[in-house]
């Protein structure tokens, strides 16, 4: 049995117990007041943030208040307006929360708030009430991301949350090693809950996709899809070097490659995509919205994901929900998200990414058994599964506060 059956295995019997427990003890549970901090997240920490908080809205026990920062928020999702409370912090410069721990403090007795739940680490500098913070990955120490005083303040940030925390939530058993390795916590302070992926990805028509897109983004033809952004970790300069590999190959597939062109990281891409001479081989849309991600994922003949680094890996489900055949890379959280639902390869191996996609598009057997292996990976992760065992953490933390 591999190690990566062996997780499952006891993850599967954990969830049993979870929901054992649940069934018993709901009954006479006291109903708690939990405050999510969501003055600051950006990218897959805020499709966690409102995805996670949505989830546990709606579930009987838990009355939810949502701290946000002072400039208004366009995104929060209608079922969670009537939860906001806003606090004059900026959300635009998640350190200055630092410096108004007082102030969060306050709202949070004045909202007789019973657990304090930080979705997105920030630095706690004081444990003022049970408190459990998520830690999503290492990344900024496994892939250099950013320069040094980030990197410094992240790293500090994560720290400080960490040891005062009462509980700290990750999203992959890769994430849970990393956190306890450089952040010197022990294992039982840590637990793993996956992520979900929204009922927004969903199979669609190719064909109509493709209209779509051709229409709204001028895409037209056939296609390998690099979701995900232009971060470092993303292995751009790799995905490149491989589609080199293709086209000489005489693949006539060309690759979008989704990121906001407002990125800082965006004018690095430039010049790596001038330098490799892939001309009209690369399209750059810029930005894109999430209502419109499930057409591209529809439309793509392979989502291509070579990522160096990843704390769980949201693309790869995505695709997989919409049906499309997914080539990943083989190392981080990557083969525990995946399963056997994708094809996996080194991703500091151009040609072996390359491989990975020529075999996909050239096996038709492949392509469906990948298909049809990826819709059902997809509905282990969902986000009331994720909601339950993070509410069952929350009342672990109060119920090991209350026998101090």
């Amino acid at each position: 049995m591999t190690d990566l059956e062996i997780l499952n295995q006891q993850r599967s019997r954990r969830n049993v117990e979870i929901v054992q427990t649940s069934e018993s003890a709901v009954s006479h549970r006291p109903r708690i007041r939990v405050a999510l901090n969501a003055i600051k997240a950006t990218f897959g920490a805020r499709v966690y943030l409102w995805e996670l908080a949505s989830a546990i809205a709606k579930t009987d026990g838990v009355d939810l208040v949502l701290l946000v920062g002072k400039e208004d928020v366009d995104d929060i999702p209608p079922l969670l307006l009537s939860k906001v409370r806003k606090i004059s912090i900026s959300s635009k410069r998640s350190y200055l929360q630092t410096f108004r721990q007082r102030q969060i403090r306050e709202l949070l007795v004045r909202e007789k708030i019973d657990l304090y739940h930080i979705p997105n680490t920030m630095p706690l500098l004081r444990r003022a009430m049970p408190t459990v913070v998520t830690i999503h990955d290492m990344v900024e120490l496994r892939v250099r991301k950013y320069g040094v005083l980030r990197t410094a303040y992240r790293y500090f940030a994560n720290s400080m949350a960490a040891h005062l925390a009462d509980q700290i939530l990750t999203v992959s058993e890769h994430s849970k090693r990393d956190v306890v390795r450089f952040l010197h916590v022990p294992e039982s302070k840590v637990a793993v809950v996956y992520n979900g992926i929204s009922e927004d990805f969903h199979q669609l028509d190719r064909k109509e996709c493709k209209d779509y897109l051709a229409s709204k983004y001028s895409i037209a033809g056939d296609f390998l899809l690099a979701p995900g952004g232009l971060s470092r970790n993303k292995n751009i300069p790799g995905l490149l070097a491989a589609m080199r590999l293709l086209k000489e190959r005489g693949r006539l597939e060309f690759l979008v490659l989704l990121g906001n062109k407002a990125d800082r990281e965006f004018k690095y891409v430039v010049a790596e995509l001038q330098r490799s001479g892939l001309g009209r081989t690369v399209v750059l849309p810029g930005f894109v919205a999430r209502k419109d991600l499930p057409a591209f994922y529809s439309a793509a003949s392979v989502v291509v994901y070579p990522t160096l680094y990843e704390g769980f890996g949201f693309p790869v489900l995505e695709a997989m929900a919409c049906g499309t055949p997914v080539v990943t890379s083989s190392v981080s959280s990557l083969p525990e998200v995946a399963g056997d639902a994708a094809v996996l390869v080194d991703p500091k191996s151009p040609e072996d990414i390359a491989n990975g996609v020529q075999r996909v598009l050239t096996d038709e057997a492949l392509r469906a058994e990948l298909s049809s292996r990826g819709l059902l990976r997809v509905r282990r992760f969902t986000w009331e599964r994720a909601a339950k065992e993070t509410i069952e953490v929350f009342f672990e933390v109060l119920a090991r506060r209350q026998s101090k």
